[in-house]
């Protein structure tokens, strides 16, 4: 959801992009297109902004359309995939189609083809140099990492770009050969500044920011929910010719800084650094520890630690203490307690935190355990949930019912265990809400 400012009188068209991913296989759903992610958060960085994304499969047709599509509503357009050697591989014919012109041998595209392939080794053959035929009037784009060149061609006022589908060789074009053109090309930007919060809800979230910013009409927000978290982005369109937007840019600093003080301690940090990246930073700077032992997350809590840089100077360890006897055998959980209540029980977190920080002699112990579904247990019902920290000082346990599948269940598990902990470490109470 998202509320945007007025265009400035007497503006012309800004460059905007769109994102076209091709293949077959992202619109059958045997791969996720991670590219127009990427492509479009690296736009954000540089304050070009994305206004339209779109799969289309192989087809030359299909290609064309897509790209014609996205003409329609942005000034150039970035094509990902559809590089390649191999029949299928049909990207320069769709863009070819659309510009109407022909493909042919490209001199330096195949200069790059053949380079790339005499820098590892290998022969040239005429497959590997189909893929220096590009549409007329095109230039090629070195790839660094890979065999095919991508490359750009102007259509009247229109730019389209080609970059290839594997994720290291189209993040390698698009840095060198994408982005100093749309830097080149930029009259205006959009700068952002952006925050996570944790534990409410995008309407209660927006409750709260839109107040904020009816004294900044020319600041837009949108947010970004995903489970237990909302990313809220404010941004504003600045002139590069007027002094880089300075004015404008000022009064976005100011809106975010009043955002950020009304939301409180529920904002996590800024919106590019995760929250566990959060939690892995307190700590490091506290000098603590932490262990963990898992029942419903089964791992996901650990996991997201260990994916941040760093992680192995505070996260000590962990158990996945899945079933109920395991809770006793490896974190000496009372079997009393077990019988009476369950594995789901306050108590058994509880027990589970001060067993596993006892066991690897961390700072704080980190528990999980509850229902994630799709059926009750032991007379818990699903979303029933308990997250417990223990030191060796205090304890503090939450209880949640949450709400959504199984996955959501346990992604929403691991953001509640996550800001408890970070709340602990900040000396701040647990938000009880679920």
């Amino acid at each position: 959801m998202s509320r945007r400012p007025s265009r400035r009188r007497g503006a012309g068209p800004a460059l905007s992009v769109g994102i076209v991913a091709i293949g077959d296989e992202l619109l059958s759903g045997f791969k996720v297109d991670t590219n127009s992610a990427w492509i479009g958060q690296r736009l954000a960085e540089i304050g070009v902004p994305v206004v339209h994304r779109a799969c289309a499969g192989d087809g030359v047709d299909q290609i064309a359309q897509a790209v014609g599509d996205a003409l329609q509503r942005a000034t150039a357009v970035i094509v990902t995939g559809g590089l390649g050697p191999t029949i299928d591989d049909r990207t320069r014919e769709g863009i070819a189609q659309f510009a109407k012109v022909r493909c042919a041998r490209d001199p330096r595209a195949e200069d790059l083809v053949r380079t790339r392939l005499a820098s590892v080794g290998r022969e040239v053959r005429e497959s590997h140099l189909l893929q220096a035929d590009l549409p007329q009037g095109a230039v090629a784009l070195a790839n660094a990492v890979g065999i095919a060149p991508g490359f750009k061609l102007s259509v009247k006022d229109a730019l389209i770009f080609s970059v290839p589908g594997p994720p290291r060789e189209m993040q390698a074009v698009v840095e060198a050969g994408v982005v100093p053109e749309l830097l080149r090309r930029r009259t205006s930007m959009t700068a952002t500044r952006s925050m996570r919060t944790a534990l409410v809800p995008e309407t209660a979230v927006a409750a709260v920011v839109e107040p904020m910013l009816q004294a900044h009409p020319e600041v837009a927000v949108a947010y970004l929910p995903s489970p237990a978290e909302v990313v809220v982005r404010l941004s504003v369109i600045t002139d590069d010719e007027r002094n880089g937007g300075t004015d404008a840019v000022a009064h976005l600093e100011e809106a975010a800084e009043e955002v950020r003080e009304a939301l409180g301690d529920v904002v996590v940090g800024d919106a590019a650094h995760s929250l566990e990246e959060a939690v892995v930073t307190l700590l490091a700077n506290a000098g603590r520890t932490v262990a963990v032992a898992e029942s419903l997350t089964g791992g996901l809590v650990a996991a997201a630690m260990t994916d941040v840089p760093g992680a192995s100077q505070v996260l000590l360890g962990g158990v996945v203490s899945y079933s109920t006897d395991s809770k006793h055998a490896l974190l000496g959980v009372e079997r009393q307690l077990l019988a009476e209540h369950g594995a789901v029980h306050a108590g058994v977190a509880r027990e589970m935190a001060e067993g596993v920080r006892e066991r690897f002699g961390a700072d704080f112990g980190l528990a999980t355990t509850g229902v994630a579904g799709p059926g009750e247990q032991d007379g818990q019902p699903v979303g029933r949930v308990h997250v417990a920290i223990a030191s060796a000082t205090s304890e503090v346990d939450v209880t949640l019912d949450l709400f959504g599948d199984r996955a959501h269940i346990r992604r929403q598990s691991v953001v509640q265990a996550l800001d408890l902990l970070r709340r602990t470490l900040l000396g701040l109470p647990p938000h009880r809400s679920g």
